[in-house]
C-alpha cells in the first residue's frame, strides 16, 4: 500500500514514470533481470597501433598504462540483445537490435592487464541510456554498415575480393571510417588471443545538478563490466583500414593509426551480461572492490 503522503508506487529497480503496472517505464524490465541478457554481435574488430603516450594520459587513476597501451581495438558491429526468458514478440526492436562502434585499449589495474572502454558510439538511444548506466560511456551517432548478406548469393565478401565497410557520423560530421578485407577463416579463439578476453573496465558518472552539489557528482566510479560464457562462432582474419574524420566536437584525431595490426571479422560473438561491479569510488576517494570475485 502507498502511504497517504506518497506520490504513487515506488517500483524498485524500475525507471520513472512510476505506474501501478510499470509498463510505461523507460526500462521495460526489472533491473535485476539485466544479468539475464545475452549480447550477440557480428562485426569488424580492427586492431592498430596509435600514440601510446596520448592514450596513457586518457587513463584515469588508479589505472596505469600497460606496455601495449598503444594497441587499440575498434569494434564496429551490429548487436542483438535479448533476455534469456524474453519472448521476441515482447521485445521492442529498437531496444534489442542496434549498431555500435567502440574504442578500447589496454591498461593495468593493480598490476593486472585489462581493457579500458574509452568511448562507444551507437544508433540506439536506448543503448546510450543503458550503457551509460553500466559505466560504458556512450554517445548517439549514425552508423552505416556493409556486412555479409547471406540471402544474396551474388554478394560474397569472403570470396577473395570482397570488402566489408562501416562508417560513423555524428551531428552531420563523419568521424570514423572502417574497411576490412577478409583473407582466411581462422579458429575463433584467435580473436581472444589478441587480448580481447582481458577484463573490460569503464567509467560510470552521474552528475548532481543541484546547486548544493557545487559540481560534485552523485556517482563517479571505475567499474568492471562482467561478461560470462564468451564465445565467437566464426572468425576471419584479414586487413583493416581505419580513418578518423575532423570534427569540432569529437577528439578522435590522436587515435589515428600509426600502424595497422592483424584484424578480424567476428560472427556470433556472444556473452551473458552480468552488469557492472564498482572497483574505485572517486566521490569517496577509495577502492571499493576487487577485480575478481
Amino acid at each position: 500500500m502507498d502511504s497517504p503522503h506518497s506520490m504513487g508506487p515506488e517500483l524498485k529497480q524500475w525507471t520513472p514514470p512510476f505506474t501501478p503496472t510499470g509498463r510505461s517505464s523507460y526500462w521495460s524490465q526489472d533491473f535485476s533481470a539485466f544479468a539475464g541478457i545475452r549480447g550477440a554481435h557480428w562485426g569488424i574488430l580492427a586492431r592498430f597501433r596509435a600514440d601510446a603516450a596520448y592514450l596513457g594520459r586518457l587513463l584515469p587513476a588508479p589505472l596505469e598504462p600497460a606496455p601495449n597501451t598503444g594497441e587499440v581495438f575498434l569494434f564496429i558491429n551490429e548487436t542483438l540483445a535479448i533476455a534469456e526468458q524474453e519472448r521476441l514478440a515482447d521485445a521492442a526492436p529498437a531496444e534489442r537490435r542496434f549498431r555500435e562502434a567502440i574504442l578500447i585499449f589496454p591498461c593495468r589495474y593493480e598490476g593486472v592487464e585489462c581493457r579500458y572502454h574509452y568511448i562507444m558510439y551507437t544508433d540506439s538511444d536506448w543503448n546510450v541510456y543503458i550503457a551509460n548506466l553500466l559505466g560504458l560511456w556512450t554517445k548517439l551517432a549514425d552508423i552505416d554498415l556493409l556486412f555479409p548478406y547471406p540471402p544474396n548469393p551474388s554478394f560474397d565478401p569472403f570470396g577473395g575480393d570482397g570488402e566489408l565497410r562501416g562508417s560513423v557520423a555524428r551531428l552531420g560530421e563523419r568521424i570514423m571510417s572502417v574497411s576490412f578485407r577478409p583473407r582466411e577463416r581462422v579458429d575463433p579463439a584467435a580473436t581472444f588471443a589478441s587480448g580481447w578476453r582481458t577484463p573490460l573496465l569503464g567509467m560510470r558518472y552521474f552528475p548532481d545538478i543541484s546547486t548544493q552539489a557545487k559540481g560534485r557528482p552523485l556517482v563517479h566510479d571505475l567499474v568492471r563490466y562482467d561478461m560470462d560464457e564468451r564465445v565467437v562462432a566464426e572468425a576471419w582474419r584479414g586487413e583493416a583500414e581505419v580513418a578518423f574524420g575532423d570534427s569540432a566536437r569529437e577528439e578522435l584525431a590522436p587515435f589515428a593509426p600509426l600502424e595497422m595490426r592483424e584484424s578480424y571479422y567476428m560472427s556470433g560473438y556472444s556473452y551473458l551480461m552480468r552488469g557492472p561491479r564498482a572497483l574505485h569510488d572517486y566521490v569517496r576517494g577509495e577502492r571499493v572492490g576487487a577485480l575478481e570475485g
